[in-house]
Formats: C-alpha cells, structure tokens, sequence
C-alpha cells in the first residue's frame, strides 16, 4: 500500500472518530448529563438497593440549563432519575412545565405529570389534567380538559400533540379552534393548527360556527351561521381571514340553507362562494347554477348572484297546484334581498320565465317568455311586477291545457332539490360561552 493511500484512510478514519465524538458529545448535553442536588431544606440518603435521596422543603435539582423546583423529590442516583411532588416547576429558557406531581428522567430529558398540568412560554399556555413532555423535542403529549391559549387562537379537545418550538398542534377528540380575534370556531374529530401560518384544518364531522348579533329597537337577535363538509381549513390572516371547505357542504343560516360540492367562505368581505352544482333555499324559493356567490352585509343577507346555467324556482301556489312552479332562468340572476325577504330577481343573458298566473279566482294559465333581461320585484314575498327587456317573445297558455301537464312547460334547466340540509346542534366548550 502507497504512503498516499495510508495517509487517505488515516484521515479518514479521523473524520469519522472526530463526527462520532461530535454526535456522543451533543448526545450528553442534551441528556444523560447526571441530575445535580443544588439545594432543599433537609435531605436524607438511603445507599441500601437502588442509591437514592429523598429532598424535603425548597428544593432545587439541575440538569445543565433545566432547573427544578418542588415541595419533595426523591432522586434516583445512578438511574438519573427523580419523582417530583408539590408544586413543581421545570423551568428552561422561556419554558415553565408546572404540575403537583411529575416524573423526570434525566437520560431522556421526559417528564411525566398528573393531577393537573401546565406549559407555557411567553405566548403560549397549555394545560391539561395529565401529559408528558420531552424537553430534547419541545413536545407536549396532553390528555384531558386540554385547553390552549395563544396570541392567535384557542384550542379545546381530549387530546394533542403540541409542538411548541414550531407553534404546531395536533387535536384529537372533539376538538375545537378559535382565532383569537374572530367570532368563528371550527370543530371537528381532529384538528390541526399551526399558529406561525394562522393555518388550521379540520377532519371528522367537521363544522364551522360563526354566531352574531344584530341590534333592532334595543332588541339583540342572536343569528348562527354552521358550515359542514368533509374538510375543512382556515386562513386566519389579518384583514383576509378565509375558510375553504371541501366535500358534502352544507350551510344553514336563519332561512338560507344550501349544499355545493365545494365553498370559500371570505369572512372580512362577509362572502360565501359556491361551486360544484350548488343549489341556495331561501324560505320557498331556490336558486341553481355552476356557481352561486352569497353576499352578507353587517351579518345580513343582501344578495344571491348566480353565474352560468342559472334557475330560480319558486312554489308560489302549492295549494292550488303542487307543480306550478315559477322559474326564471339566465347566464346570470341575481336575487335582492331586503330585511330577509327577495324584494327582486333580475335574470341577465338569455333569460327565460315560466309563471303560472293563479288569482282569488283560480288559475288563469302560463306565461312563457324570453328576452334579453327579466326583472320581477316582490312586496311581501309575493310577485308584484314583472318586466322583460331586450327581443321580447312571449306566450299564454290558458289553464285548462297547463293543469295536468305542467312540466311540458318547464324551463330547460329546470332543477328541483327536495334535500335541504339540516342544522346541527353543537354544544360548545364553556371556555368560548363566556366570550
């Protein structure tokens, strides 16, 4: 063997003695490092089985930059371990871990805690009834009651997976997230949040719940809107908070109700768009379309706009005929609203109307009509006027034809949903009840 090649491996061979000595090293001042007595008010030593102290009063163990405190400990010398009772406090850089009793082993740098327990730092507070936390990976396992307060929103639920360093946690089991500045919580099965990107998602029977109040005559009315879908996920962003849903959704609010295959809901624009064959109720009136946008003002429905193969049906005479019903059809149709009832529809684009004439008399017949734009105003709830614009075409078919053959006559993109979605009742954690 060459000088050359002697001289490659030897050095070699001392890259990898200098890493593997770099790694053992870092391994011992992460953990492993022995549990220091620094102080308490008496101590006792029992060298017979397992060598241990018992501390009473003031006491003060260390392990490299982790200080703890507590009423009573018992340490373990040569297991570098400690059984901790009495207001005890783990303290490390901006970290506090307090909890009446705990277990701390000095090799893993793991404490377990029970009866009641609590982590903080400088924005953030968790607590539990019982959790471990691993103080190498910044990792808090919690269970029961757990509650989480920072600077961008509030978690409730069974159990979680916090990560504090990353300001990441995982919720399990009816679990619950709030931003700290909006009246909106999202619940679920399971969440996550990640407090860096004000991201949280929802899994599991999910639902959004936003309740407001409005003010009429010094009377307070308290209004809840619920979205459900199979996913669910929020962009709490100052000025842009946004929540997508995915799947199945559902919405009730007062007498709006809808479903679509998919929906942002745009809450500082107080915006909700529908996409995926959307259909929107409102009292006996709904409305179909590819997509249909739902717009809010000061927590009040103001208008439903409907874009491409849009049709609005109404069961204005069910008594008289079940399957008289009033459609309005167009590229676009826009519904006005004015203190919750439709005071207009105005069909834009190839628009169409089918309205079976029905008076104090009896029916009277159809109209079916077409122009280049359709306005229909209400007085209350009712058709009061109805206007067409633009290459009007129209026709009367008298009642006795019509009677028993409606839906000759019906609108070619009539649509017709019978399966308007239900409110689900959500019992809310106590902690969002007093806000």
């Amino acid at each position: 063997m060459s000088l050359h090649q002697k001289n490659k491996k030897t050095y070699l061979f001392l890259v990898l003695f200098t890493l593997f000595i770099c790694l053992y090293s870092n391994g011992k001042a992460q953990g492993n490092q022995p549990i220091e007595v620094i102080g308490a008010d008496s101590m006792n030593t029992n060298l017979n089985g397992e060598p241990q102290r018992t501390l009473f009063g003031n006491v003060h163990l260390r392990q490299g930059a982790t200080n703890v405190y507590c009423n009573k400990g018992i340490f373990y010398i040569n297991l570098n371990k400690a059984d901790l009772s009495g207001n005890v406090r783990v303290l490390e850089d901006d970290m506090s871990l307090e909890a009446p009793n705990m277990s701390y082993d000095g090799n893993t740098r793991i404490s377990n805690a029970y009866g009641g327990v609590k982590v903080s730092d400088n924005s953030t507070i968790l607590t539990a009834k019982r959790g471990t936390y691993n103080m190498n990976t910044h990792t808090a396992y919690f269970s029961g009651e757990v509650l989480v307060v920072d600077d961008s929103a509030t978690i409730v639920c069974d159990r979680i997976i916090h990560q504090r360093r990353e300001g990441y946690s995982q919720a399990i089991g009816n679990a619950f997230v709030k931003g700290r500045y909006s009246n909106v919580l999202l619940a679920g099965d399971s969440l996550s949040n990640d407090k860096k990107k004000n991201y949280s998602s929802a899994k599991g029977n999910p639902i959004l719940v936003q309740i407001d109040s409005t003010e009429n005559a010094g009377i307070i009315k308290f209004d809840t809107l619920t979205i459900e879908s199979k996913v669910m996920e929020a962009f709490r962003n100052k000025g842009n908070e946004r929540y997508n849903f995915k799947d199945s959704v559902s919405i009730v609010r007062s007498n709006v109700k809808a479903r679509a295959g998919s929906s942002i809901f745009w809450k500082d624009i107080e915006v909700i768009e529908l996409f995926e064959s959307p259909v929107v109720w409102h009292d006996s009136t709904q409305l179909h379309a590819d997509s249909i946008t739902i717009v809010m003002q000061n927590n009040k429905l103001k208008k439903l706009i409907a874009k491409n193969k849009s049709i609005a049906c109404m069961k204005d005479n069910p008594d008289y005929n079940p399957a008289y019903i009033n459609q309005i059809s167009g590229n676009r149709i826009d519904i006005v609203v004015e203190n919750e009832e439709i005071s207009e529809i105005n069909s834009f684009d190839n628009a169409k109307s089918l309205y079976f004439i029905v008076s104090e008399n009896g029916g009277e017949g159809a109209n079916v009509s077409t122009a280049d734009t359709i306005n229909v105003t209400f007085r209350d709830s009712n058709p009061e006027n109805m206007i067409w614009l633009g290459e009007v075409n129209g026709d009367v078919v008298p009642d006795p034809i019509v009677f028993y053959n409606p839906t000759n006559y019906y609108l070619p993109d009539f649509k017709w949903d019978e399966l308007l979605p239900k409110k689900r009742e959500l019992e809310l954690p106590v902690v969002f009840k007093k806000e």
